[in-house]
C-alpha cells in the first residue's frame, strides 16, 4: 500500500498554481468502466497540433492517474480493479489527468515519490520491510544486507538533494539563450521536480590546487600515475557525494567491474560502471556551430580555450531585497553520437585507474519506497490494443516489489574530475530504468537515445511538456545548472540541516549580502581566468 504523505506532512503544494489551464473533471458514471467502448481515438491536445495519435492521447480514456494514485494509497494494490491495469497505460492516465487537472498533480507526485523513497525507513521498521519479497535477497540474512545497502543508497540521494537545495540551482527555458534564472522563480516548484522530468543537472566543480592533498583511495595514486595525468586532480566532492566523507574509500561503494546494478547490489556495491552513454560533458571552445546557441558543441576546431560565459541570476532574500550573483559556466552537456569512446570509457586497466578515469556510472534507485508492492502496467501501445480487442485471453495482473534492480528508476552519473587548469563536472540524469531493462511504464531502455513519454515520478518529460505549448519549463538539454566553482565544502555543514520534507520545498535563497559577496568573488575569479 502507498503511504499517504499528505496525512503526515500536510499538502505542501496546495497554495501554488503551476500553470496549464485544465478542463473540468467529468464524473465517473460507471465504477467499472474506465474508458469508452469505441475503436475511435483522437488527438485531444489543442496545443499539440503536430502530434501523432501516439503522442496526443486517447479520448476514450475516462480515468486520471491521480484518481488511480489515490486508490493505491488507500488500499492494497491487489484490490485495484483488473480492468484498469489490463486496459490502461500510465501514459493514458497521465494524459487524461493533464486534460482535466493540469500539471499540478504531476508536481505534487514528484515530491511525494521522492519523499517516500528517502523516508521509507523513517516510517517503517526493518521487520516491516523484511516481509516483502525481493528478487535480490532469498533469505533473512540477505534481506538485512540489502536493507543496510539501501540505507547507504538513500544517503547518497539525500546528499544530491542537499546540493540541489543549497547549491543555487539555475534553469533556463532554452539552451539557445543565457537567460538563467533561480529555480525558485519557476512557480515555486519543489526541488524534487528538478529530478523528475528528464533533463540532466550539471554541477560545475572548482579547479584543483596543484599541491592539494588527495582524498581517500586517490591518496594511493599520486606516486603511481604520471604528474601530468590524474594525480593532480581533486576527487573530494565526488568522494563526499558517494561516501559522505571526502576522505572516504570509494572501494566500499563503487565496483570497477563491468556489471549491472543487480549483480553490483548482490556484491554489496552501490555504483557500477556503465560502459557507454549518449550524454557527456565538455568545455566551451573557440568556435561555436550556432552562434545563437552558447551551449552548442564546437564545430571544426576542437581546441579548448578559456572562454567563459557569464550567467546572471537574481536572488531574493526574505525582505525581497535584490542581490545579483555573477555565475561562470565553462562546462556544457554534449550529445554523443556514439556512446562508447576512449575519452569517457575506461574498460581496461587497474581498479584504481578505472575509478579515476572512467566517466559513465550508474546508481539504481528504489523509487517510491524500498519494499513497496506495485502493479505492473502495460506499455502504451499494448494498452491501446487491449481497449480495442479486449485483454489477452488468460492474462492476469502481475505485481512487483520496489528494489534496486534497475527497473524502479536509475540515476546516470557522469564524472569529470577537476584539474589544476580546468573545472570539473558531474552530470546527474534520473532515468526510468537501467539500460537494458524495462521501466515501470513497461518501456524498454535501449541503446538508442530515445526519450520515454513518462518520467520516474509518473509525470511527463520536459520535452513532451514543451511540445504541448508550455514553454516556461526547462529545456531538454543543458538547462539545469549548479555552479560550485568557488567552493563546495559549505555543503558538508548542510547535512545536519537536511530533512526529507525539504523535497517539497524550492531552493534555499541566500540573503542579499551573502549573494553580493559571492558575486564579487566570482567576478574576481572570472578576471583571473581571463588573464591566465
Amino acid at each position: 500500500m502507498f503511504n499517504s504523505v499528505d496525512k503526515r506532512q500536510g499538502n505542501h503544494l496546495s497554495e501554488f498554481d503551476y500553470g496549464y489551464e485544465a478542463s473540468s473533471p467529468t464524473s465517473q458514471t460507471n465504477e467499472q468502466s474506465y474508458y469508452t467502448n469505441t475503436n475511435t481515438t483522437t488527438n485531444n491536445n489543442n496545443n499539440n497540433n503536430n502530434g501523432s495519435d501516439d503522442e496526443g492521447g486517447d479520448d476514450t480514456v475516462d480515468m486520471t492517474f491521480s484518481q488511480l494514485y489515490e486508490m493505491m494509497k488507500q488500499q492494497p494494490v491487489e484490490n485495484i480493479p483488473a480492468n484498469i491495469l489490463q486496459t490502461l497505460s500510465k501514459k493514458d492516465l497521465v494524459l487524461c489527468e493533464l486534460r482535466r487537472e493540469g500539471m499540478n498533480p504531476q508536481f505534487k507526485r514528484d515530491a511525494e515519490y521522492w519523499y517516500n523513497t528517502l523516508s521509507v525507513f523513517t516510517h517503517q521498521s526493518n521487520q516491516d520491510v523484511i516481509m516483502s519479497d525481493f528478487s535480490l535477497a532469498s533469505n533473512i540474512t540477505e534481506k538485512f544486507e540489502l536493507i543496510a545497502l539501501e540505507k547507504k543508497r538513500i544517503d547518497i540521494l539525500r546528499r544530491m538533494f542537499i546540493v540541489l537545495r543549497y547549491g543555487d540551482l539555475l534553469y533556463r527555458k532554452s539552451k539557445k539563450t543565457n537567460d538563467w534564472m533561480p529555480w525558485s522563480e519557476l512557480k515555486g516548484l519543489p526541488i524534487a521536480t528538478a529530478m523528475s522530468h528528464g533533463s540532466r543537472i550539471i554541477i560545475q566543480l572548482p579547479k584543483s590546487a596543484m599541491a592539494a592533498e588527495k582524498k581517500g583511495i586517490f591518496s594511493k595514486l599520486k606516486n603511481t600515475l604520471r604528474p601530468k595525468d590524474e594525480s593532480s586532480h581533486d576527487h573530494g566532492f565526488w568522494t563526499w557525494l558517494l561516501c559522505g566523507d571526502e576522505n572516504g574509500s570509494l572501494e566500499m561503494v563503487v565496483t570497477p567491474e563491468t556489471t549491472n546494478g543487480s549483480e553490483a547490489a548482490k556484491k554489496g556495491y552501490l555504483l557500477f560502471k556503465r560502459t557507454a552513454a549518449t550524454h557527456s560533458l565538455g568545455y566551451y571552445t573557440d568556435e561555436i556551430k550556432d552562434e545563437e546557441s552558447p551551449s552548442s558543441p564546437a564545430g571544426g576546431k576542437k581546441k579548448k580555450v578559456k572562454q567563459l560565459r557569464r550567467i546572471t541570476a537574481n536572488y531574493t532574500d526574505q525582505n525581497n531585497q535584490r542581490g545579483t550573483m555573477k555565475k561562470l559556466k565553462d562546462i556544457i552537456e554534449i550529445k554523443e553520437k556514439l556512446g562508447l569512446n576512449t575519452r569517457n570509457s575506461k574498460l581496461l586497466g587497474s581498479k584504481e585507474e578505472v575509478m579515476l578515469k572512467h566517466r559513465h556510472w550508474g546508481l539504481n534507485v528504489s523509487m517510491s519506497g524500498f519494499g513497496k508492492k506495485l502493479p505492473v502496467f502495460l506499455p502504451y501501445k499494448e494498452a491501446k490494443k487491449a481497449r480495442k480487442k479486449g485483454p489477452k485471453k488468460g492474462s492476469k495482473v502481475s505485481y512487483t516489489t520496489v528494489e534496486p534492480t534497475g527497473e524502479h528508476s536509475h540515476i546516470y552519473l557522469y564524472y569529470m574530475s577537476p584539474g589544476p587548469k580546468r573545472y570539473g563536472g558531474i552530470m546527474i540524469g534520473v532515468e526510468g530504468s537501467e539500460p537494458g531493462k524495462k521501466d515501470q511504464s513497461g518501456e524498454h531502455h535501449g541503446i538508442t537515445a530515445g526519450s520515454p513519454f513518462i518520467g520516474v515520478t509518473d509525470g511527463m518529460k520536459w520535452n513532451k511538456i514543451k511540445d504541448m505549448g508550455m514553454e516556461e519549463y526547462p529545456d531538454k538539454y543543458d538547462s539545469l545548472f549548479i555552479d560550485l566553482s568557488s567552493g563546495w565544502e559549505f555543503l558538508k555543514d548542510k547535512v545536519n540541516e537536511w530533512r526529507d520534507e525539504m523535497v517539497f520545498e524550492t531552493i534555499y535563497i541566500k540573503p542579499a549580502q551573502e549573494a553580493e559577496e559571492e558575486a564579487q568573488f566570482k567576478e574576481q575569479q572570472y578576471i583571473e581566468d581571463e588573464d591566465e
